[in-house]
């Protein structure tokens, strides 16, 4: 009898077994899609251009972990002769590295743009969620790349940060005038208020005296509302840095009310400023 109820015991157990590993695994969860976004720029090319270029450019699109696939639309002018090449390489804002997505449609001209859609691997999957991928557009003049961006991505709730630093944007304008380039990338987390920054300029009349966060809109100047203490005293440079907001300079931020501006001596009211977008 005893041997009966072990036999049938262990009849059970594995049947039991046998449906446990017949049951199909759970379905894998699906990842939130991320933005992706970049300012090209001269400033931003490591090492720095060979001809001096005022060219500036956009990257937007998005990135589907589920599928790997980036959508991208380039948008560049100004460049110093018609563009040769364009890629996506692997590197981080302090060096150049090697190409590893090619673009099979850049225009051949000055301005342009472009649109397509890769599928990544998923080494360049994580290179790009870790900053390390850049947009990189070539011509004759700058053959190492003439205007670059490395890309940022964020997924919902964070948001991207992104700025072109040009004397243009200066309010009031310059009193001396500049050929100064640069660039502002990041990110911002409304929930705990934090604000991550990349800053990359170069091109300035002399080294930079300062540089922070104001308030103002694009059509006007204001109070500083954040500084940077690590502004690198020099004409071409690049800053890092994390801030937390208040809640009224973090409405502003997204309202696209607060600016970045660099200061020199010769443009001690700000020599290169962007308006921040974030959104």
């Amino acid at each position: 009898m005893k041997n009966i109820f072990l036999t049938a015991l262990a009849a059970l157990a594995l049947t039991t077994a046998c449906k446990k590993n017949s049951e199909p695994a759970p379905p894998a969860p699906t990842l939130a899609k991320a933005q992706v976004g970049g300012i090209l720029t001269a400033a931003s090319e490591v090492p720095a251009v060979t001809t001096a270029s005022t060219a500036t450019g956009t990257m937007s699109g998005m990135y589907d972990p589920n599928t790997k696939a980036l959508t991208y639309t380039i948008v560049f002018s100004g460049l110093t002769g018609n563009a040769a090449a364009g890629h996506l390489h692997f590197g981080d804002v302090r060096h150049s590295g090697p190409v590893t997505v090619p673009f099979t449609s850049v225009p051949t001209a000055t301005s342009g743009t472009f649109t397509g859609t890769v599928t990544l691997t998923q080494m360049q999957a994580d290179s790009l969620a870790a900053g390390r991928i850049y947009a990189n557009i070539h011509t004759a003049a700058n053959t190492g790349g003439e205007i670059r961006a490395n890309l940022v991505t964020a997924t919902a709730p964070t948001v991207p940060v992104l700025g072109l630093l040009a004397p243009t944007n200066e309010r009031p304008a310059v009193t001396v005038a500049s050929n100064a380039t640069g660039s502002v990338m990041g990110t911002f987390t409304p929930s705990t208020r934090v604000l991550t920054y990349t800053i990359i300029f170069s091109g300035l009349t002399g080294n930079a005296a300062a540089g922070h966060l104001h308030f103002g809109d694009a059509r006007h100047s204001g109070p500083v509302t954040v500084p940077f203490s690590n502004v690198p005293a020099a004409t071409r440079g690049l800053l890092t840095g994390t801030a937390t907001l208040t809640q009224m300079q973090a409405d502003s931020l997204l309202a696209g009310r607060i600016y970045t501006n660099i200061h020199t001596a010769a443009n001690p009211g700000g020599e290169i400023r962007a308006n921040l977008v974030a959104k």
